[in-house]
């Protein structure tokens, strides 16, 4: 009985027991998830370790008391004291701004924010004043970055506020300025890095800044590139280091173009309209590396180089870009460039032969990179398997078909291989050196090349599959050219096995040889043969031949096609089309056009009549200009009408260019097809214009 009642008594103190832990676990489990459950419960926050990103109309919520670095998206905003009053307690060290509309501000907006260095406005929408209000109390700023907000002008009560601070970082990035006035910075005591890029700047006006190291103005046009020394022979920049500029036309690089700069240490220059340079390094002591860059599609003027007076005892890194270079002695180029590590050449005109390339390339032993892209080359150089430093050879957008050197012990040195977009078809195991091929640290860019999805790339395929960790872009870019049911399928796809191919598809090279010649031989005898015998008749039948063809495929056409050419063009070249182009075309060769403002169908989507407009269309006419450069549009049917050249492999499309394209709207896949695609000019000149009406109109008139 006793022990009876012991067990009851336990069993009764051993559930109360349990009853009083519980809560205290949960409310230890409570205590532990605070943290997680406050982040989770924010609304429209997301809170990772010390940042958070919040989408909020209305307020500015709370947040925990760790967060240094916040960004508020999609927002309607108040600059006000009274409007952050919630985050004015955090030690914030950055606070950013993105696609959000402030409508008001205060001068104490940023009073108690002691610990703010970092302000960004991404796509903001605001009037100058509440910003230059806002910033009346932010003077623990340092960085300040305002991009694409669109202010088109700045007047210096916008800097009042901030001579308070010691603001070393100020980005103008595409805010619309058509005038660059380093005056308004001069107040900026701090200031070392200003960058103004992507602005439609033509006019450049110094001001005179000491502690200004780097100066970003590029993709500008600035109509004339003012001196940087004043009347008196004072430095506007005397600490610069750092300089990038685009100068739409400036005839001469001398001397006197960076005189003031002495500590400048890297030189981009964008021009279209460069003919001569000349002793340009002269006052640079320091120089480290020299970009000049012109725009691919402007009437660039052959470069006049000076070889003896191109030089630069310090110069690491130099890259010439689209420019049409002329020197007194081609040989001697790179001669005085002991310290050149990094040459860069892309689609420059620069040494037509290749032994004029290895006598240049020759002076540059201790070259680490090197890139000669879309220059049509096609042998490699063999002056590259003397660098012996060499680790990164880039030949992009040339037309080499291989390389299988055998000596050449630079191969087993290189860490980065492309010969993305030459000619490559056929991958067998002798197109590639062993010395390439053996090295295991090498990466490889064999991307976009017109690969043949046949049995005689099943070896390369092994390859890239047992080594595809060593291949940038595999498998997304290394797609069938042929046959013709494959082309843009991806190669990874394509079944080459020996199910497919079999091991005995390829014989031995010697029985090859043999049957082929022989085969070859002996077909040439009965063609000959034959040909002369019947050669009259084997005439008339292929005239007969050729006539029936051409008449098929007219008849073809007439079915296949409703219009004969798809006009995609900009409304700011309408004027063009409607007062040249379609009264030649459609009243004087009765070609009928599909112009979008007349003929497509009402009601229908944009994108759907554009599709079926370009699908009826035997031909796409292209209207290139700097508006057709601009316009989404315009890059949608310019993008459909490549995709139906590159799928249908025929001639269907026409690039007209207007006018030279600026370099600031230029875009890559504009680049690639004009690159790659002949292109009409138009021009004022009237013998020049018959020339252009003929050549549309027998391009007009081709399958």
């Amino acid at each position: 009985m006793f022990n009876q009642e012991l067990r009851k008594y336990t069993r009764f103190f051993d559930h109360s027991t349990y009853l009083i832990e519980f809560p205290l676990l949960l409310l230890l489990l409570s205590l532990l998830l605070l943290p997680l459950s406050l982040s989770a419960s924010l609304p429209n926050c997301t809170c990772v370790h010390t940042s958070c990103s919040c989408i909020t109309k209305t307020y500015v919520p709370q947040l925990p008391q760790n967060i240094t670095s916040i960004i508020f998206k999609d927002s309607n905003f108040r600059l006000t004291k009274e409007f952050m009053v919630n985050i004015s307690s955090l030690s914030l060290v950055s606070l950013k701004f993105e696609n959000t509309y402030i409508f008001s501000s205060n001068s104490s907006a940023f009073e108690n924010f002691t610990t703010l260095s970092i302000l960004e406005f991404f796509v903001c929408y605001f009037q100058p004043r509440i910003l230059y209000t806002a910033l009346a109390n932010a003077k623990q700023l340092t960085k300040l970055y305002i991009i694409s907000a669109k202010i088109k002008e700045l007047s210096e009560y916008f800097f009042e506020n901030l001579r308070q601070t010691q603001l070393t970082h100020l980005s103008l990035k595409r805010c619309g300025f058509d005038t660059f006035n380093g005056t308004l910075f001069s107040t900026l005591k701090y200031l070392r890095d200003l960058d103004f890029s992507e602005n439609f700047v033509k006019t450049a006006i110094w001001g005179i800044n000491l502690s200004l190291n780097v100066l970003k103005i590029p993709h500008s046009s600035v109509q004339h590139l003012p001196a940087f020394v004043s009347s008196r022979g004072e430095s506007y920049y005397p600490n610069l280091t750092h300089l990038e500029i685009g100068v739409e036309r400036i005839p001469h690089l001398n001397e006197t173009t960076c005189k003031g700069l002495q500590h400048l240490q890297h030189l981009y220059i964008w021009c279209d309209q460069l003919e001569k340079i000349n002793s340009l390094f002269n006052p640079i002591q320091n120089l480290q590396a020299f970009h000049l860059r012109a725009s691919l599609f402007s009437h660039q003027p052959k470069l006049s180089i000076t070889s003896s007076n191109f030089r630069s005892k310090t110069l690491q890194n130099l890259t010439l870009e689209n420019v049409r270079v002329f020197a007194d002695s081609q040989i001697d180029l790179f001669h005085y460039f002991p310290s050149l590590i990094n040459l860069q050449l892309i689609g420059t005109v620069l040494l037509s032969d290749p032994i004029s390339i290895n006598q240049s390339l020759a002076f540059l032993p201790n070259l680490v990179t090197l890139q000669i892209s879309f220059s049509n080359l096609k042998i490699i150089p063999k002056v590259i398997c003397n660098m012996v430093y060499l680790t990164s050879l880039n030949l992009k957008g040339n037309r080499i078909l291989w390389w299988n050197d055998t000596d050449c012990s630079v191969m087993k040195k290189l860490n980065f291989l492309s010969f993305s977009e030459n000619s490559i078809s056929i991958v067998e195991d002798k197109t590639f050196s062993p010395l390439l091929i053996d090295n295991k640290n090498l990466r490889w860019d064999l991307s976009v090349n017109p690969f043949l999805c046949i049995c005689e790339n099943a070896w390369f395929k092994s390859w890239l599959e047992k080594n595809h960790q060593q291949f940038l872009y595999y498998p997304k870019d290394f797609k069938c050219e042929t046959p013709a049911e494959l082309r843009g399928k991806r190669l990874s796809d394509i079944d080459l096995g020996n199910n497919v191919c079999g091991v005995s598809v390829i014989p031995s090279v010697g029985i090859t040889i043999g049957i082929v010649l022989g085969s070859l031989m002996f077909v040439f005898v009965v063609v000959a043969s034959i040909s002369y015998y019947k050669r009259w008749a084997l005439r008339y039948i292929c005239y007969l031949l050729k006539s029936r063809k051409k008449q098929e495929r007219s008849q073809q056409d007439e079915k296949s096609y409703v219009y004969d050419a798809f006009i995609c063009y900009h409304n700011s070249d309408s004027k063009y089309l409607l007062e040249k182009l379609q009264p030649k075309l459609e009243v004087e060769n009765n070609f009928q056009l599909c112009i979008h403002d007349r003929d497509f169908i009402p009601g229908w989507d944009i994108v759907d009549n554009i599709v079926e407009s370009i699908e009826k269309s035997h031909k796409i006419v292209l209207l290139l200009s700097n508006n057709f450069a601009l316009s989404e549009w315009c890059q949608f049917e310019s993008t459909m009408a490549q995709q139906r050249l590159f799928g249908e492999k025929k001639n269907t499309l026409i690039p007209i260019l207007l006018e030279p394209i600026k370099i600031k709207n230029q875009t890559s896949r504009l680049t690639i097809l004009l690159k790659e695609k002949t292109y009409l000019e138009w021009t004022d000149d009237k013998n020049g214009q018959k020339l252009f009406w003929a050549r549309l109109l027998n391009t007009m008139r081709g399958s």
